[in-house]
């Protein structure tokens, strides 16, 4: 799957070198177009990862500094949608939380 997302980026980066380079174009290909292919490219990456995945394990995310561990997928973007900032913020461990009040040095 890396090397698939790898010749797909490559593939994206030397089609813009050849409008630049062969066809004379000064721009290559445009900024939208690169993000869009690359945005496919990733996408379809993803998804291939999470439809072919066997275990409900290879399919959960772990935030180590979070109290989280979800199973990605619709359920965890509504939840996280649907929360305050400040509900979100509690999911994270207090001591590991910088504030700006904490002093450098003393």
């Amino acid at each position: 799957m890396v090397l698939a997302v790898t010749f797909a980026f490559g593939a994206i980066g030397c089609y813009d070198d050849y409008l630049k380079l062969v066809v004379g174009n000064s721009r290559g290909l445009a900024a939208r177009w690169k993000y869009f292919w690359q945005s496919v490219a990733g996408l379809a990456a993803a998804a291939a990862l999470y439809y072919t995945a066997k275990t409900p394990t290879e399919t959960t995310l772990y935030l180590p500094i979070a109290r989280l561990g979800e199973r990605l997928g619709a359920f965890l973007l509504r939840r996280l949608a649907g929360e305050s900032p400040s509900e979100l913020a509690k999911m994270f461990r207090p001591e590991l939380v910088i504030r700006p009040t904490d002093q450098l040095g003393g």
